[in-house]
């Protein structure tokens, strides 16, 4: 039986973080020509609600203690995957609103798309 015939047996349980039940799937999912091909099978449609999750889930850790950024030599960096721009509207306003983000001396994206 492939991998889009099984069905899910149990609901997914809600893992923490970035944590997920999907990687039973990649193969499959990763046979597909293309996203648009992806997205418009019934094997993804039954993993979206799982793959939202973990693709709306944001980290945020602290490195250092309250204490050292008040050193002159404190820099603030923030990292995020953009997913090519996928909601970058609610990025950027994450980014110029958060508190803790929006005084970043060093931003840094990763999984962005230049176009011409």
């Amino acid at each position: 039986m492939g991998l889009s015939q099984r069905q899910v047996e149990q609901p997914f349980e809600e893992p923490s973080g970035l944590e997920h039940n999907l990687a039973p799937y990649f193969p499959e999912l990763s046979s597909f020509g293309n996203s648009a091909e992806m997205e418009a099978s019934a094997l993804y449609a039954r993993l979206k609600p799982e793959v939202d999750r973990v693709m709306d889930t944001v980290i945020q850790e602290e490195f250092s203690d309250s204490s050292e950024r008040k050193h002159p030599e404190y820099m603030r960096a923030v990292a995020w995957n953009i997913e090519r721009g996928n909601k970058l509207e609610g990025i950027l306003e994450v980014l110029e609103g958060h508190p803790d983000l929006c005084d970043a001396d060093v931003r840094g994206v990763c999984a962005a798309r230049w176009r011409a």
